[in-house]
């Protein structure tokens, strides 16, 4: 067993020391960049999606209103024989209203399951930020100490004694 390491380079460190600087900061923009898409979501299915099928609720009710009332004059109307347009128009904002309302059901369902869906997930990425944020950097500065430390050491010339006897 020698009594010395035999240290040509500390390159291969400083190389795997570099990729993990560039890990770091790509992994940090990416958990950043998921961060704000999460917040993004929640305030898109909070602030736009309940009140945007709340309204469209509204409107199609009315449209339905209008439709149904073409229908009742239609049909009291001496004039004409048929109201089957107005009957298709009352089918139609009829399903629409459906729709609106099956829209705003789930939109509010969202709104309030939202972070007991996303939670878990988010704790996990929270985690892994943690990782990249504190962690990362402590073993990217104790990697520079051992690059370092081992320059040192293969910088170190041998002395006399530490040289192995000659054949």
């Amino acid at each position: 067993m020698a009594d010395r390491a035999h240290i040509l380079s500390s390159e291969a460190l400083d190389r795997f020391r570099i990729a993990l600087i560039n890990y770091r900061e790509r992994a940090a923009a990416a958990l950043h960049e998921m961060g704000d898409e999460v917040r993004r979501t929640r305030n898109w299915v909070q602030q736009d999606r309940v009140p945007h099928w709340n309204q469209e609720l509204h409107r199609r009710g009315r449209l339905l209103d209008d439709a149904r009332q073409r229908l009742f004059s239609a049909e009291l109307s001496a004039l004409r024989d048929s109201a089957g347009e107005e009957k298709r128009q009352v089918l139609r904002w009829h399903e629409a209203v459906r729709e609106a309302e099956e829209k705003l059901r789930l939109a509010r369902k969202w709104d309030q399951n939202f972070d007991s869906a996303v939670g878990p997930l988010a704790k996990q990425v929270d985690n892994l930020r943690l990782m990249v944020d504190d962690e990362l950097p402590r073993a990217i500065q104790a990697l520079g100490l051992m690059i370092e430390a081992l320059e040192r050491y293969a910088d170190v010339q041998p002395s006399r004694e530490d040289l192995p006897p000659p054949p």
